[in-house]
């Protein structure tokens, strides 16, 4: 007999959502002088995130990024650009229902119940915008652009660090006025020693310690600017869901229950989104975890399954990805080299995966041009951002040309992106990053088939099915 499985309990597990899909842009795509001359496309970052004075190193930083010219694309560009990602992702989604949806159920031993509920759930109209980059809140027009895309029925996540919300008093009233749905900040590395201490000290006294941070610090400054903004969102009963993402590397493991847990103490309405740090679209060789770092993780994997199933309030929910995370634990039990390059990235998933069926990464991004591709023409540098690709890695899956149309988009998320990773010298690995991960659907397809046999027994085991 079937499970009774019911959309409710699909959407507190995270394997459906009420968004179908969305898009990912870079608002802070800008070009950049290289050595030779030439220019090369960026994302414009006012933070320095590295592995040298943090615990992992983002493309962004502004020590990796020397030579940027700050010019943004438009918000009227950038919202074209989103209002067409919106219609070719509709596109797509309707293909992939007419064409690959039965094939995928099959192959992934999806009940009848279970499948009306994810066919139902794709044909919802809700699309999420994450505005996204290096430091979205750099560009002039975010407030702007939040308003506009929220009367256009998007739901609007900003993903910043939240230093204007010390530094600027327009800024914070013209997001007051029109907030996000969702303010995702860092969690990064907060300093356990700290936690108390910052979250209840004044918000004057806070800004002026968090001007005395060496701005090289990147990670360091994202921790007082997130519990700030936060703190100032709470205060001021500005109406967004404060959400920290978290990145678990070696240097937070062991103190990822102590954060969580002040954050639900001090923050009650937050939410914590934890994913693994990861080096793979970065040429990293995958040895980011010891094997006692391993082992701390393998704990957490299952705190956090235990948490989910349990509802936890202040926990984002995404169980697919942690049964993920145990199936790659399970099999490589032996080998914690081994479980830590996938963990970090390698071979676990791939959005450009089409054996047996496309459709993994319906996740759109768009953002910085190709690198191969981005030189000077007769009319200057070729424009720096708006490609459909990926902003961790940006030449594997990144189109030839900037987002013109529904149909483009379309195309490109079914059968496009495997075509350009086909053609790739070096395509990417993989990554680990749970929003590209999304729902259970692009989760599943986008599966190494090494884990598929252990994360199906554990899903069975977790979810009922």
């Amino acid at each position: 007999m079937e499970p009774k499985i019911t959309e409710d309990t699909l959407r507190a597990l995270g394997l459906v959502f009420p968004v179908f899909s969305g898009v990912q842009i870079d608002l802070t795509a800008v070009s950049r002088s290289v050595p030779d001359g030439n220019k090369r496309s960026a994302s414009l970052c006012n933070h320095n995130c590295t592995s040298e004075v943090g615990g992992y190193t983002c493309p962004a930083a502004f020590t990796r990024n020397r030579g940027v010219k700050p010019r943004f694309a438009s918000g009227e560009e950038l919202l074209l650009r989103i209002e067409m990602g919106r219609n070719g992702l509709m596109l797509a989604r309707n293909a992939f229902l007419k064409d690959h949806f039965a094939d995928y159920c099959r192959l992934f031993a999806v009940p009848a119940a279970v499948q009306a509920i994810l066919a139902r759930s794709l044909q919802s109209d809700l699309c999420e915008v994450n505005l996204f980059g290096g430091n979205p809140e750099m560009h002039p027009e975010v407030t702007e652009l939040i308003r506009k895309l929220k009367a256009r029925d998007f739901r609007v996540n900003l993903t910043t660090t939240g230093r204007r919300f010390i530094t600027d008093r327009q800024f914070v009233g013209e997001f007051a006025a029109s907030p996000a749905h969702l303010l995702a900040l860092s969690a990064d590395d907060f300093d356990p020693a700290r936690l108390d201490e910052l979250f209840q000290m004044p918000l004057g006294e806070l800004a002026a310690t968090w001007k005395q941070i060496n701005p090289l610090y990147g990670q360091a400054q994202k921790f007082a600017e997130g519990v700030y903004a936060a703190r100032l969102v709470q205060e001021r009963n500005i109406q967004t869901q404060v959400l920290f993402n978290m990145v678990l590397h070696a240097g937070n493991l062991r103190h990822i229950r102590r954060i969580i847990a002040a954050i639900a103490k001090h923050l009650p309405g937050a939410l914590v989104n934890p994913y693994s740090a990861q080096d793979s679209f970065v040429g990293g060789d995958g040895h980011l975890f010891s094997a006692e770092d391993i082992a701390e993780f393998a704990g957490l994997v299952e705190y956090f399954i235990y948490e989910t199933r349990r509802g936890n309030p202040n926990l984002t929910k995404r169980i697919q990805y942690w049964l993920v995370m145990e199936a790659v634990l399970e099999i490589f039990q032996e080998d914690p080299a081994a479980a830590s390059k996938l963990i970090a990235g390698h071979r676990i998933w791939r959005c450009y995966q089409e054996e047996p069926i496309p459709g993994a990464g319906m996740y759109l991004q768009i953002g910085r041009g190709n690198p191969v591709n981005f030189m000077q023409s007769g009319n200057g540098a070729m424009q720096p951002g708006g490609y459909p690709g990926c902003y961790w890695n940006d030449i594997t899956v990144t189109g030839p040309s900037p987002v013109s149309s529904a149909d483009q988009v379309a195309r490109h998320l079914l059968g496009g992106m495997q075509m350009l990773a086909a053609r790739a010298a070096e395509p990417c690995p993989g990554c680990s990053m749970p929003r590209l991960w999304f729902n259970m659907i692009t989760t599943e397809l986008g599966l190494n088939s090494e884990l598929r046999a252990s994360y199906l027994q554990l899903r069975q085991r977790h979810v009922g099915f």
